[in-house]
């Protein structure tokens, strides 16, 4: 039987039978070989076919993330503008250390009084128990401004200062300005002022910068 020829293309299978004629080469499938499911054109059923199973895929994913055991990822929580317990327990230590310095610069004058043996220089002499009281109860004040400032205010460092500054020049400069006490009773109040002017604010800002959380609050 001769062999029956059949030409694809440009290349020629011989075929006899379902069997290739020795000596004949089949010529490899083309680029867009309509027999190869990877290189074929697609029709409108593959098209169907293809936004069908898109459409699929798409429920199971709703369906997965809608069942009652899933729960989304949680958002890293903040941390606060300023670490409270810290802050509370330094204002208090500078309270501390606003009443010994109080008391350890009006006994240092109240001594230097005595010494002087003068009337005008006993009545200057300041109490104890009261400039200690006061020295720790304007800290407590401060440090409550301090916290304000920095839960509200866009520098907070920077308005405390100024203020403390403000607060602290009127309180010793204005007695001696408006003539209500004598020199000597002002000497005693100002040296006890500025001191404690000095010392309050200066640690109060350091307590403030130490316990605020630097990427939320800018000093």
């Amino acid at each position: 039987m001769l062999p029956h020829r059949t030409r694809l293309g440009r290349g020629v299978v011989a075929s006899t039978l379902g069997r290739d004629e020795p000596g004949t080469i089949e010529e490899p499938m083309s680029y867009y070989d309509p027999r190869d499911d990877r290189t074929r054109a697609l029709g409108p059923a593959d098209a169907y076919q293809q936004g069908y199973d898109d459409a699929y895929t798409q429920q199971q994913y709703t369906q997965g993330h809608a069942q009652p055991g899933y729960a989304p990822t949680a958002q890293p929580k903040q941390p606060p503008a300023l670490d409270i317990p810290k802050f509370v327990m330094g204002s208090l230590l500078v309270a501390v250390v606003a009443g010994l310095a109080a008391w350890l610069t009006t006994a240092a004058l109240n001594w230097l009084y005595r010494l002087a043996d003068s009337p005008a220089f006993a009545a200057a002499e300041r109490p104890l128990t009261l400039t200690i009281v006061g020295a720790a109860f304007l800290t407590l004040v401060g440090a409550g401004l301090l916290a304000l400032l920095i839960m509200s205010a866009p520098r907070p460092g920077l308005f405390f200062v100024l203020i403390a500054t403000g607060a602290g020049l009127v309180i010793t400069l204005g007695p001696l300005a408006s003539g209500a006490t004598s020199w000597q009773m002002w000497v005693s109040t100002g040296v006890i002022n500025v001191v404690l002017c000095l010392v309050v604010p200066i640690l109060l800002y350091q307590v403030g910068r130490a316990t605020a959380n630097p990427r939320r609050v800018r000093f």
